[in-house]
């Protein structure tokens, strides 16, 4: 199996997983990538960890052993569905590997998925929005937000229930994040992700209510002149994207994008730039938003930065790709 571009499919054995094999399967071209499904397998219930020193619980070692055998089955079953899944959709047998790893005790399933992914060179982690819950589809799953914590220096694919679309967002701002992004999505187009077409996007938030207010407290004159800075630096900042725009298309052009799959769009006195960059991939039918992990904001999260982290919480039909700014 090759090593070049390789992608880590981490699934849990529930259909929602299921989701982020079959994004991989429309959006990458077989011929250029090596998947490893892999699936990190806790042996013994959570709850059942004292039993082996609970005399009430030895009685029932039995039904443990018994449970443990049914599901090791169910997940190989998976996982061989997974994997006949991508060998029908085009990938060869050589392409496509299975792995289970058994769970250290000391550590949550989350950061065997993270060693995992820094060790072996993956291009990207392709993951469901959320498994095995029973949480609402509308929030993410919990290993799902804690991999995002933890794994700050390889790309983040997070896919919910798909639309098939080969149509992808890029948040672009005047961040270091957001050109990460951008890097990110020409390499993966150089290995092999057919797209029809590419938008640059960014928002512009107008003037806040509360601003406003104060302005008009002002006397006319000095309102007047309020408004005009406001007004210069809404146009300030869209001269500078347009700069980031010409800069991002170079980028994907050297990597074999064609100019006229390229598209920018800057939108104007937006009241929430998550809110309008989940609504505008909606309405243009964009399956995949791409974003940097600190990017889209002037003020930095601990893991990452807010509007990124509101679109993750908002979209639940497209797949969102977190994009760390260093590797390593």
């Amino acid at each position: 199996m090759g090593t070049k571009n390789k992608l880590l499919v981490a699934l849990d054995g529930s259909e929602t997983s299921f989701e982020a094999v079959r994004y991989v399967a429309s959006v990458v071209s077989p011929c250029n990538w090596d998947i490893h499904l892999f699936h990190v397998w806790d042996p013994v219930p959570e709850g059942f960890w004292d039993f082996e020193i609970n005399p009430l619980g030895r009685a029932q070692s039995e039904a443990i052993r018994a449970w443990r055998v049914r599901v090791r089955r169910n997940i190989e079953e998976f996982l061989g569905r997974a994997q006949d899944y991508l060998i029908t959709n085009g990938f060869d047998n050589e392409q496509v590997s299975v792995r289970i790893q058994i769970r250290e005790q000391s550590k949550g399933v989350e950061r065997d998925i993270a060693a995992e992914a820094r060790k072996g060179g993956y291009h990207a982690v392709v993951l469901g929005r959320r498994g095995l819950s029973n949480l609402s589809d509308f929030v993410i799953g919990t290993v799902t937000q804690r991999l995002i914590a933890c794994l700050t220096d390889v790309p983040l694919w997070i896919v919910g229930k798909t639309v098939d679309s080969d149509k992808l967002l890029i948040g672009v701002d005047l961040s270091e994040g957001a050109m990460k992004a951008v890097e990110h999505v020409a390499h993966t187009f150089s290995c092999g992700l057919p797209l029809e077409s590419i938008c640059l996007f960014h928002a512009i938030r107008g003037i806040a209510p509360e601003r406003g207010r104060i302005a008009r407290s002002f006397a006319p004159v000095e309102q007047k002149q309020w408004m005009s800075r406001a007004t210069g630096e809404i146009q300030r900042v869209k001269e500078e994207i347009e700069k980031v725009f010409e800069t991002a298309r170079n980028c994907l052009e050297k990597k074999g994008v064609p100019s006229n799959r390229i598209v920018t769009k800057v939108v104007c006195g937006v009241k929430s730039r998550a809110a309008t960059i989940v609504e505008y991939a909606r309405q243009e039918g964009y399956g995949t938003i791409v974003l940097g992990r600190r990017g889209l904001s002037r003020f930095k999260e601990f893991f990452i930065g807010r509007v990124s982290n509101k679109v993750l919480n908002m979209v639940h039909y497209r797949a969102v790709w977190v994009v760390s700014s260093h590797r390593g």
